[in-house]
């Protein structure tokens, strides 16, 4: 009797084991996948950053033109220049 109930837990234990392991390799199936999109989320990221530092630049000395001209013009009209 007790040899059939070690067999019989045996053999539970290898379809839990056999259940969990499936699971295992379809969690890390889609990890795999979420790594991949995220990478790519990632690099999308990156270019949009690059694009806005150099768009921020521009306006940043645009900025400092328009600041320049306009001390340039307040000193010429009061006469300091």
């Amino acid at each position: 009797m007790e040899e059939v109930k070690e067999e019989i837990s045996e053999s539970e234990k290898t379809l839990v084991n056999d259940e969990l392991l499936q699971k295992t390799t379809e969690l890390t199936t889609k990890l795999d996948a979420y790594d991949s999109k995220l990478d790519d989320v990632d690099e999308r990221v990156d270019s949009v950053n690059k694009v806005l530092n150099i768009l921020l630049t521009i306006l940043l000395v645009a900025l400092v033109c328009v600041l320049g001209v306009l001390v340039y013009y307040i000193l010429k009209t009061r006469g300091v220049i």
